[in-house]
């Protein structure tokens, strides 16, 4: 079995002894191989929709001798899953925007499940916002640097209470964008990737200066606003 990356490590380690998990997007199954093999989960349950990734899960399953305690299912996402078959609904690696989809088309099938664990590549801002919408608190956030890239990783629950937005007198938007938790601990890692993404607002604005048109102008905006709050947050 090929061993997790650091990012599929976090969010391993943040998965409840003893619960059943589906790994949306399971890719090569490793996360629920890891998982049952290693005794944290009796069962799991692997959705895959596209063939290639879908028969590499089902090899690493069968390599594994874990045919009996992992369900791998070819299907669109939560759709996969049938309300109450798992505690634990993990969705990594994709982009906020299609994780957020996911989440909206299978809410029936979330249930009973009793956390979420998402890790966008991009937009996390939309599942902090979706959090707030469809009544799942956000209750932690780790940033993870994992092959030169970084990774965030949010911990939600099914419920409402108090928010950490409301501990915090910042805008909301702005707490979405850098996310409540992690703000509060600014760590080596969350500098690191909001340093590397003012280098790239700035590479955008610099191709923007010379745009003329009413959308050009708008989304110079756009980026001035983001830069300014990237400095304001590693200052």
């Amino acid at each position: 079995m090929r061993q997790l990356s650091k990012r599929l490590r976090c969010i391993a380690d943040r998965i409840p002894q003893g619960a059943r998990v589906a790994d949306i997007g399971t890719d090569h199954a490793l996360l629920p191989v890891y998982l049952v093999t290693s005794g944290i989960s009796p069962f799991c349950i692997g959705v895959e929709v596209n063939e290639g990734p879908f028969e590499a899960a089902r090899k690493q399953i069968e390599n594994s001798g874990l045919t009996d305690k992992i369900s791998l299912r070819k299907g669109d996402g939560l759709l996969a899953v049938d309300s109450g078959e798992v505690d634990v609904v993990v969705i990594a690696g994709m982009g906020g925007a299609l994780i957020r989809q996911i989440l909206v088309n299978g809410m029936e099938r979330l249930k009973g499940v009793k956390a979420l664990l998402l890790q966008p590549n991009v937009d996390a801002p939309l599942l902090r916002r979706f959090g707030v919408e469809y009544g799942f608190m956000l209750v932690e956030e780790v940033i993870v640097e994992d092959g030169g890239e970084f990774y965030e990783i949010l911990s939600f629950v099914p419920g409402t209470g108090p928010l950490p937005y409301q501990r915090l007198s910042l805008p909301l938007e702005y707490q979405w964008m850098f996310g409540p938790y992690l703000l509060q601990k600014k760590g080596e890692a969350f500098l690191k990737k909001w340093e590397r993404e003012l280098e790239k607002v700035e590479k955008i604005l610099s191709s923007l200066r010379h745009g003329e048109t009413e959308m050009a102008r708008e989304k110079r905006r756009a980026f001035q606003k983001k830069r300014e709050w990237i400095k304001e947050v590693l200052r």
